[in-house]
């Protein structure tokens, strides 16, 4: 069985904040004409519309939060797309420069020669055994799975949804059973607590 990493487990807890899509880009948002709006109105209402566990991480967006609530939200963006960049390794190469910014930093030493610099969290993404990644084939969240499998879950809840949606015929055979039993359970019920009769002397 394969154990989550740490960093991919904070990854993954910080990337399923958000429902199944991403929010938006706050630096994309920021450069958009909003008419008479100011960004950090555009941002507040932006951030309206997401999950409630991500506006509680995100904290209040103001001005004069700026400085908490914009790495946060990056924070999550980061993660989602780190995370779908991984799963998408299935398929092909994925750019870094395209996941996310800061993921790596061009700057001179002091003798003027170019260096390189793969932020930490990229790094640690090396010898990841990504098949483990995935998303959940019901909800779309983000999950490691210690056991390899064809239908991604991250739930029993999901599981079952999965169920139900794959076997629609025998789900509603199930459902028919059921019912006739709560009608059966209740006649009986009914039949007990039925008043009885006075007996005459």
């Amino acid at each position: 069985m394969g154990k989550c990493p740490p960093h991919i487990h904070a990854f993954i807890e910080l990337a399923n904040l958000t429902g199944k899509q991403d929010p938006p880009d706050l630096g994309e948002l920021f450069v958009a004409e909003h008419g008479d709006q100011d960004m950090w109105t555009a941002a507040e209402q932006a951030i309206a519309g997401e999950p409630r566990a991500f506006r509680e991480y995100v904290g209040p967006v103001r001005f004069e939060t700026r400085q908490t609530f914009v790495t946060r939200w990056d924070n999550v963006l980061r993660a989602r797309r780190t995370l779908a960049a991984i799963i998408a390794t299935s398929i092909g190469p994925v750019d870094v420069f395209e996941i996310a910014r800061r993921m790596a930093e061009l700057r001179r030493d002091t003798n003027g020669k170019l260096e390189v610099t793969v932020a930490e969290d990229v790094q640690a993404l090396a010898g990841l055994p990504a098949s483990r990644l995935a998303r959940c084939r019901q909800c779309e969240k983000f999950l490691w799975m210690s056991r390899l499998r064809a239908q991604p879950l991250c739930s029993d809840a999901c599981r079952q949804a999965n169920w139900r949606t794959r076997n629609p015929e025998q789900y509603q055979r199930i459902q028919i059973e059921n019912e006739r039993r709560r009608a059966r359970k209740e006649a009986r019920g009914t039949h007990h607590n039925r008043p009885r009769a006075k007996s005459r002397r």
